[in-house]
């Protein structure tokens, strides 16, 4: 095997067991603060106006929410703090009057709103208090060193726990030291000459330690504080809207796209086949050269309805697709503790000459 076969993209559900919260629990946390007062105060009565507007216009589309991820909630908050800079905003004859109400004067406290949110989920729903409870993530490690130098892993995650977990020497992730000692990123880091770590990682939607200088240069700082200004972090929300003009999210995506068109398996780990752009890049591959696709999903998940869901939400079915779907309904941490071996994982990279296309 090369290290051009195997990729691996890790989801929200990678990290469940490290005690970080999915989305959907986020959406729980977030109403338990709301109910507990304090700062919050201020801000239910809004929640309650954009939540019920989001579940009405999934309604309209025939596709109600049974629950609401954070993802999607804050990316509708971004779209509303542009208000009259909104491009669509001429075309709004009248904004729904509980939200007028209860959002403030051009919609000032939908911002506040936001950053308290941002603030939350960095400083408490996805902050890694110990290393050790990511320990499990060092199978990733242990299969990278036995595959091949330069394992790529792509992780929709904003959390540390591929970093902290194989340990931060061992996961290139294109930042180098400026003649300051700063920390810069830089697209052409990642030349894979140049690169002597095990894996090299590439967090497609922002990190809780990613920030940008004055020079607007994005940076990282080894000692990660969760307590900065909302507005400071680098992280991308919304599950249909998850794209930036800028670096290095459009070249991470294009690195996706690039790796996954020219691998033969794709192993998820904990992701939920939710969002379309990636969705769509693997769908790609699965017509290029993609041959398997391993699926890493929760223990209490049926096996056959995961993949018939799995298969619909890339358009497999009926599309003369020869893709190898396994679903792994066992979790992220045995997955990587005891089935994520070179041997395990040969078994579905067929030869050059085996590949139907």
């Amino acid at each position: 095997m090369s290290n051009e076969d195997v990729i691996v993209l890790l989801g929200a559900g990678a990290s469940c067991e490290a005690g970080l919260a999915p989305s959907i629990k986020m959406m729980e946390r977030l109403e338990a603060d709301l109910q507990k007062g304090g700062k919050w105060d201020d801000y239910a009565e809004l929640y309650t106006a954009v939540k019920s507007a989001i579940l009405y216009g999934h309604a309209l589309e025939g596709k109600p929410l049974a629950g609401l991820n954070i993802e999607e909630f804050v990316n509708v908050l971004n779209e509303l703090v542009q208000c009259k800079k909104h491009t669509i905003y001429p075309f709004i004859a009248s904004w729904n009057m509980e939200l007028m109400e209860y959002a403030g004067p051009n919609f000032c406290k939908i911002k506040k709103f936001k950053d308290e949110i941002v603030k939350e989920l960095v400083s408490d729903w996805i902050f890694l208090r110990n290393a050790s409870d990511a320990e499990y993530y060092k199978g990733l490690l242990e299969f990278a060193k036995s595959y091949a130098k330069g394992l790529r892993v792509f992780s929709l995650n904003y959390d540390l726990c591929v970093e902290c977990g194989c340990g931060k020497e061992n996961v290139y992730r294109g930042f180098e030291p400026d003649k300051n000692g700063v920390k810069t990123w830089d697209d052409r880091n990642f030349q894979q000459d140049a690169i002597n770590e095990p894996m090299v990682l590439y967090k497609l939607h922002g990190s809780v330690d990613w920030s940008r200088d004055s020079k607007g240069r994005l940076v990282h700082d080894d000692y990660f504080n969760p307590n900065n200004d909302a507005d400071a972090y680098e992280l991308i929300f919304g599950t249909s809207n998850k794209m930036r003009y800028e670096d290095p999210y459009l070249f991470y995506l294009s690195a996706f796209r690039k790796h996954a068109l020219e691998a033969k398996l794709l192993i998820t780990i904990g992701y939920s086949f939710n969002d379309k752009h990636i969705n769509k890049i693997i769908e790609q591959a699965t017509r290029r050269k993609l041959a398997s696709i391993i699926h890493v999903t929760a223990p209490s998940v049926d096996k056959d309805a995961e993949s018939r869901l799995v298969s619909e939400r890339l358009q497999l079915g009926g599309c003369g697709t020869p893709v190898n779907l396994v679903v792994y309904p066992i979790g992220a941490k045995a997955f990587l503790q005891h089935e994520l071996t070179v041997e395990n994982v040969a078994k579905y990279i067929p030869e050059e000459g085996d590949i139907p296309f």
